[in-house]
């Protein structure tokens, strides 16, 4: 039985008692011994934490022994499989500790594990690559599996935890983290809807700032910044000059993307031989562009959604319809506004950031 259930009635039934009594000498012409306000008051809170108190004691001894024996078990398992808690030397890079050190990180940030090694999950989503025995409910967990929060685990084998969101936890035994810095700029707060999106594209190296302090998350999304963009997300490949675009010259931040992007038909001009670098990227436009990317990579690009359920998709271009319709069943477009596509509208930088990040993981 739970102990507030249990707490509850014991000082139900001592206060029913004691008030029955109470209520009992109100009849009497003498004065009671004690006053129904003292019993409802007073009385019964000290009784209630006497109560509790002393259930926090007896159960006490119970928890302990319910956790020693779910990591007895948890033990129990990894020495059936050969491996001896404990004993396990530190390879070269890696930390290890008999006490848990308290971690944080953000989307896409990693800890590995050797065999033997714990982790308590605190918050935030992760999922686990290699077996786990979770101590907390005395159960292995196979690989792939989401870890619990406030839940504590033992590594089987070899095993590597990612974050899929902001995330905190604590590791004892040997690991070895893959948690990169913070994020330098003032103007992306933790806790802002951008903020992981603007950490991975950060962190991966696709984005820089526009200041060493400033991201600029609500700026504009110009399209030689998309082809550049692109350009790192594809590993910066060599690239030729050829004058593809009139407008592009030599030696600009954004030759080198512009020019691959172009000569792989990843992006097309706005006619007259013309780019326009420094316009703004429409949300149709950068489905398009990634749609021609996802074929330049050799993805499947066949999955297909109606676009009709959103209350502006007749406002979609015909040549970026299928581009569209193949980002919203990708999940990289997403309705809002009142499910509206908003496909003239230009994206912002954070706007970008998101899609981007979606879409590597559909890529993955």
């Amino acid at each position: 039985m739970k102990k507030k259930t249990i707490r509850t009635m014991v000082a139900l039934g001592l206060a029913v008692a004691l008030g029955g009594a109470a209520l009992a000498s109100t009849s009497a012409p003498s004065s009671s011994v004690v006053t129904r306000s003292y019993l409802e008051g007073t009385f019964f809170t000290a009784l209630s934490k006497s109560i509790d108190e002393w259930i926090q004691n007896g159960f006490a001894p119970v928890q302990e022994e319910e956790q020693e024996r779910l990591e007895r078990i948890a033990r129990q398992h990894l020495l059936s499989l050969g491996v001896t808690p404990g004993t396990v030397e530190i390879p070269s890079g890696w930390s290890g500790s008999d006490t848990f050190t308290a971690q944080r990180g953000q989307s896409g940030d990693a800890v590995s594990l050797l065999e033997g090694s714990g982790i308590l999950w605190q918050s935030g989503t992760g999922t686990t690559s290699g077996t786990l025995v979770d101590v907390t409910d005395g159960r292995e967990i196979p690989s792939g599996s989401t870890l619990q929060e406030g839940h504590r685990y033992l590594a089987v084998e070899l095993a590597t935890i990612t974050a899929g969101s902001s995330a905190n936890w604590s590791v004892e035994g040997v690991w070895d983290s893959t948690v990169r810095a913070e994020l330098p700029f003032v103007d992306v707060p933790e806790g802002s809807w951008f903020y992981d999106a603007v950490y991975y594209v950060y962190n991966k190296g696709l984005y820089n700032g526009t200041s060493a302090t400033e991201f600029s998350p609500s700026d504009s999304m110009e399209r030689g910044m998309m082809t550049t963009v692109l350009h790192r997300l594809a590993g910066s490949p060599a690239v030729d000059y050829e004058p593809i675009f009139s407008d592009i010259p030599d030696g600009t931040w954004y030759t080198d993307g512009t020019v691959w992007a172009g000569k792989n038909q990843i992006v097309n001009g706005v006619g007259d031989q013309l780019f326009e670098p420094g316009d703004p990227v429409s949300r149709q436009q950068i489905a398009v562009i990634l749609y021609n990317y996802a074929d330049f990579v050799g993805a499947d690009t066949s999955g297909r959604r109606e676009l009709s359920g959103f209350t502006d998709g007749s406002q979609v271009a015909g040549w970026a319809q299928d581009a569209v319709s193949w980002a919203v069943a990708a999940g990289i477009i997403q309705g809002s506004d009142g499910g509206r596509i908003l496909p003239n509208d230009s994206a912002t930088r954070a706007e970008v950031a998101i899609m981007l990040q979606r879409f590597e993981n559909w890529l993955n």
